[in-house]
């Protein structure tokens, strides 16, 4: 089994507004390398706004949106440019360049990749990462169908060779099978590439199963903590409530590579 080579991901003292109203409070959550995190929570609680502060993708003209924190990788305090370059995000709407080949994605993303002092892939793995996730590679992007636009996603993010993947609602409208199928993915991908995995979802019921941990983002308490692998069942009944009181939504993530 390959070496878990993604950092501790500590997050302290987080707070979200979103629309004039408080969604987080001091929050404060560890993702380890060589596990699957979940971050549970209903739609418009501000998972995604998280996703971006975690990432550092969180830009002083989002209107309506107010967050901070600190986070630091392995223990040392990330400014924003330096979380963008040890940070993959994989977005909801996958945000590929249909006017380039599947190839074309992913030697772009791993032009931009991080120069590492040691460690890391070598370079030049793009074909094998569309072959290891099943890409075709003489078919137009525009022309993949949806589970093959989402491993496209997938590999891009691997050729820029992160520390911690982020992955933004990947089974958002999709049926119960299809979203299986990318939990699937997720996990298998996770096996073979072990960094510090970290999934924003509304979907436990499909993700719960790949998850090494789960963390529950609870706005009417404006609180994100840890549930006990024994009250993972249970999860339907806590989101029920929160869902029911639904805030305003975010804004959804600008997707951009």
């Amino acid at each position: 089994m390959p070496t878990a080579t993604g950092v501790t991901v500590e997050l302290s003292d987080a707070v979200v507004r979103a629309a004039g109203r408080v969604l987080l409070q001091n929050a404060a959550a560890t993702f380890e390398p060589g596990q699957v995190t979940l971050i549970v929570g209903p739609s418009g609680a501000g998972k995604t706004t998280l996703l971006r502060l975690l990432a550092g993708l969180l830009d002083e003209g989002d209107e309506g949106i107010e967050a901070q924190g600190t986070v630091t990788l392995d223990g040392v305090e990330a400014s924003p440019g330096q979380r963008r370059g040890s940070m993959g995000v994989v977005f909801q709407g996958h945000a590929l360049f249909d006017e380039l080949a599947p190839l074309a994605n992913v030697r772009l993303a791993e032009s931009h990749r991080r120069r590492r002092a040691t460690g890391g892939p070598p370079a030049g793995r793009s074909r094998e990462l569309l072959r290891e996730l099943g890409v075709p590679l003489h078919v137009r992007t525009s022309a993949l169908s949806g589970g093959q636009r989402q491993r496209l996603a997938v590999a891009r993010t691997l050729a820029y060779d992160p520390d911690v993947i982020l992955y933004d609602e990947p089974t958002a409208g999709l049926d119960s099978a299809t979203a299986a199928e990318v939990a699937t993915l997720i996990r298998a991908t996770h096996a073979s590439h072990p960094k510090t995995s970290i999934v924003v979802t509304h979907d436990y019921e499909a993700l719960g199963p790949i998850a090494d941990r789960i963390y529950l983002l609870d706005p009417q308490a404006r609180s994100l903590r840890p549930i006990d692998r024994g009250q993972w069942s249970q999860l339907r009944e806590q989101l029920r409530p929160l869902a029911a009181d639904e805030p305003s939504q975010t804004p959804p993530l600008v997707e951009r590579l």
